[in-house]
């Protein structure tokens, strides 16, 4: 099963071993800068500081990953990765925001397409901050690695959580096809791999490789519309005008086009040229195209709480939950599909869906000007597209108030330049620099429920006409009423409608100077400097505004970012390590609605200071290897997102500058390789986090929340006993999302010979986690519990493994986790019936809730158990 993933803590925890890579490993590693200088193969080879060196001699927390061991394992995604690596926490979104990757209890925690992620994905040498680009990647892989902590001075702009790097496969030196079909049985996934490689000229090789994968969906969608009967049915008192209005039917909803979410369908094609004209020459050009389609209602959230259960809270008894559903995160999902006859303009005739198009690729050139220096280049460019829709209210009865629905494009032009040395002395350095050109922009598109409109009008015109106590009483009115019940809409065709465009423009300068002290201790000195400005603009179509006058249409900021280290290596198989880092993350701007004239959109940088201190050690001969790191780091102005309603009445996924926070902790791993016992290891990583925030004092409040639960702050402090109150909290002390105090993972992975070169292979792992939070807020039911994870493979493989017929199993605990949840007032459709913002009073009413109660919860699952069968073979 190789779940050892034959990775090195460089300080830290990794899931294996220090000193023991295969040769795949060890010849992949370096191709990035350095192809042609030989490595032994004996060694881990990483690019950590953007020069190939042993994982044993470098002052970065890391872990490694073959592609074999991804192939193996059936690793294809980030949600794999995450059991294979303690730290690393996954909180899955679908719409414009992509995956949300905490590394050491430090990540993204909002909902903003427009944000920088904290842990940055880097392909081929590309560097990717958005959620939506680290769906592509992940298959055809030489290998892979996590670097742990900030990572401000080596990769692209800052990374003040980490980075996820992949090194894709690169042509190989001999003629070779490779393929791969398999089966899923949980979520019925059909997936093939054909890899076509080799040389056509002695300097110019090619590998072609496509995937293609089709599913119905791990989850059960059993949500239906439901029929709300008459008005009579919403309220008895409403009787005499039921047969005046008409059925009510589903007010929208209808009937979802499947039984398992989501339907996928994938296709990913990689192309590389590797050209190598002389011996001082290397080009390497990649393109790559991914077109990933999700479909079916309920694909993308599933109700996980509901403190008040499910029946409606709102005056007009409208009930948008269903009856049955249980309000867990299990494998049953409950929500409807939308009628287009109620919701103008909705795309994809009301079935939910996800639609991810990107075309990316490198070109990489090496030039080695003398033995000791090398020139290197890189050049990257993106081009994303998506589209989605979605049930906006979670709805699984009625249809929801609105629809979610829009776009997200993304053009990255990088380039990126090197020197670098490799003297034989005890003095070397880096010289860089690294351009960005990107232009992001996101539709935002919210139609709203006529039906829903028109009942809600009639209901509002009937109180105007009958109820002497509104103040607007006007008897006058209902004859209209009795004329055209349906006349009086209560909502326009859209909520709203417009779009934001983010420009930003990046120059970076860095370097670095290594200098041996003595033969044994290194003292590493490097800085990055980034001069980074975004331009912001929107244009609200929908009420026609056109561009809207925002309070800040651009932000700058110019940065510095020092790094030094201290490596000591008194003996080949032993090494200590100190390391103090400065990052910053970008500011930017929200874009998950629409502001009004004069306000602002923007959020300012995130910062970080701290250090970490570690030993790597190879011992008993080379069969043991220990690893321990302690780190330190103290984050001013962090990121983070809430769900709230803005001042002009809209739906805002805020991002905010919490005042700061810390993240501590000590990262341990080792791995056995018994010499008495051919091709057995035995593998374990644990990881203690303590992340919490220092100071929060201006944290919203969740719906409902009351002043004795903490609601209690400023800005609206009322006494009275109308619908004023508190709307922030102080969460200062209270741990971050995504940060279990603990994360464990062990591996005993065995290949045993048989008879005519054969082998059958063998494994199981088991990964566990504490408990965390999914959401900022901090609510009880906002934790996700500890789980354990069991998972095992078996494989038997022919000789020089030319085909091998596998059974994969993962998660067979079964557990179904989340890292990501959403508080809002589903039971009333997102709060557009009955206000669900803040805590009430302040010394008279402490313990009074607002008048939709507590808020509901929804969550973005990750699928449970899965088993799958392979047959793999190499021509």
């Amino acid at each position: 099963m190789n779940f050892s993933t034959k990775s090195i803590l460089l300080g830290g925890v990794a899931s294996c071993c220090i000193g023991f890579a295969s040769p795949a490993i060890a010849q992949d590693a370096p191709a990035q800068d350095e192809a042609s200088k030989p490595v032994a193969t004996n060694e881990i080879i990483v690019m950590a500081r953007r020069r190939a060196e042993s994982i044993l001699k470098v002052p970065v927390v890391a872990s490694v990953i073959s592609g074999d061991e991804l192939a193996q394992t059936a690793t294809a995604d980030l949600s794999g990765i995450a059991t294979l690596v303690p730290g690393l926490q996954l909180g899955s979104s679908v719409s414009s925001f992509g995956n949300q990757v905490s590394l050491r209890g430090i990540g993204t925690s909002t909902n903003n397409a427009a944000i920088d992620q904290s842990v940055s994905l880097n392909i081929d040498g590309m560097q990717f901050s958005q959620g939506l680009s680290y769906a592509m990647g992940f298959f055809d892989m030489a290998h892979l690695e996590v670097l742990k902590g900030p990572q401000a001075l080596f990769f692209g702009k800052a990374s003040p959580a980490g980075v996820i790097t992949i090194r894709s496969a690169d042509p190989t030196d001999e003629f070779e096809v490779i393929g791969r079909a398999g089966y899923e049985f949980e979520a019925r996934e059909y997936k093939g791999e054909l890899i076509v490689s080799g040389p056509l000229t002695d300097t110019l090789k090619v590998r072609l490789a496509g995937q293609y994968s089709k599913g119905d969906g791990y989850f059960k969608n059993v949500g239906a519309a439901g029929d709300l009967g008459t008005l009579a049915d919403l309220n008895p008192a409403l009787a005499p005008f039921a047969a005046l209005y008409g059925p009510l039917g589903s007010l929208g909803a209808a009937d979802p086009t499947t039984s398992r979410v989501p339907h996928t369908r994938n296709v990913l094609l990689r192309g590389t040229v590797l050209f190598d004209p002389t011996d001082n020459l290397s080009v390497r050009f990649k393109i790559n195209h991914g077109n990933q389609k999700s479909y079916g209602a309920g694909f993308d959230t599933q109700l996980a709480s509901c403190p008040d259960g499910t029946a409606p809270a709102n005056r007009a008894g409208v009930r948008f939950l269903s009856p049955t559903d249980d309000c867990k995160l299990d494998r049953y999902t409950s929500t409807v599909a939308l009628d287009p006859a109620a919701f103008p303009g909705v795309f994809n005739d009301g079935v939910p869906f996800g639609h991810i198009k990107q075309t990316f690729g490198t070109l990489e050139i090496n030039y080695n000007a003398a033995p000791e220096i090398t020139i290197s280049s890189l050049t990257g460019y993106l081009d994303l597209k998506q589209r989605y829709m979605t049930n906006g209210g979670v709805s699984s009865f009625a249809g929801p108030a609105f629809v979610v629905q829009g776009g997200y494009q993304r053009k990255d032009f990088t380039q990126e330049l090197r020197l670098t040395s490799d003297f034989a002395g005890p003095f070397n350095f880096l010289l860089g620099a690294f351009y960005q050109d990107a232009k992001q922009v996101s539709h935002v598109d919210l139609p709203a429920n006529q039906r829903l409109g028109e009942l809600l009008g009639f209901l509002g015109a009937l109180d105007i006409a009958t109820n002497p106590t509104n103040p607007a009483y006007n008897p006058a009115l209902f004859p209209q009423i009795l004329a055209n019940p349906h006349g009086f809409p209560a909502f326009p065709p859209k909520l709203s409608q417009g779009y934001h465009t983010v420009d930003s423009t990046v120059y970076s300068v860095f370097g670095q100077v290594l200098y041996k002290i003595v033969p044994d201790l290194e003292l590493g000195v490097g800085a990055r400097w980034t001069d980074e400005t975004r331009w912001h603009k929107q244009v609200t179509e929908f009420p026609p505004l056109g561009l809207v006058p925002l309070a800040v249409p651009k932000i700058n900021a110019a940065n510095l970012s020092p790094e030094v280290s201290l490596t000591y290596t008194p003996t080949p198989d032993l090494t200590i390590f100190a390391s103090v880092r400065q990052a910053y993350k970008s500011g930017s701007f929200i874009t998950s609605g629409l502001f009004n004239p004069g306000e602002d959109a923007s959020f300012h940088d995130e910062r970080v200071r701290g250090g970490e201190v570690g030993v790597k050690s190879v011992l008993a001969g080379g069969s043991l290897n220990v690893n321990i790191a302690g780190y330190y780091y103290r984050y001013k102005g962090l990121q983070v997102g809430s769900n709230e309603i803005s001042p002009s009445g809209n739906i805002i996924i805020y991002t905010r500058n919490a005042a700061g926070a810390k993240s501590y902790g000590i990262d341990f791993d080792a791995a056995y390789h018994p010499a008495a016992i051919d091709g057995l290891t035995i593998s374990g990583a644990a990881s203690w986090n303590i992340s919490r925030f220092t100071n929060f004092t201006n944290a919203p409040c969740w719906g409902g929340q009351t002043v004795d639960q903490g609601c209690n702050l400023e800005p609206e402090p009322t006494a009275n006993a109308g619908a004023g109150g508190y709307v922030s909290q102080d969460l200062s002390g209270h741990p971050l999302v995504r940060a279990p105090r603990w994360q464990l993972n062990g591996n005993i992975d065995y290949d045993l010979p048989l008879a005519g070169g054969k082998t059958l292979a063998m494994g199981v792992g088991g990964t566990y986690s504490s408990r965390y939070l999914t959401n900022i807020a901090g609510r009880e039911d906002m934790y996700q519990s500890g789980y354990f994870k069991l998972n095992a493979n078996i494989a038997l493989r022919g000789e020089d493994d030319r085909w091998e017929l596998a059974l994969i199993g993962s998660n067979l605990t079964n557990k179904v986790i989340t890292g990501n949840c959403t508080n809002g007032n589903y039971t009333d459709s997102t709060g557009r019936l009955a206000a669900s913002v803040t805590g009430r009073g302040d010394t008279l009413y402490p313990t009074i809730p607002n008048p939709a109660g507590v808020e509901e919860l929804t969550c973005s699952p990750d699928p449970g158990r899965t088993v799958q069968v392979r047959v793999s073979f190499k021509l």
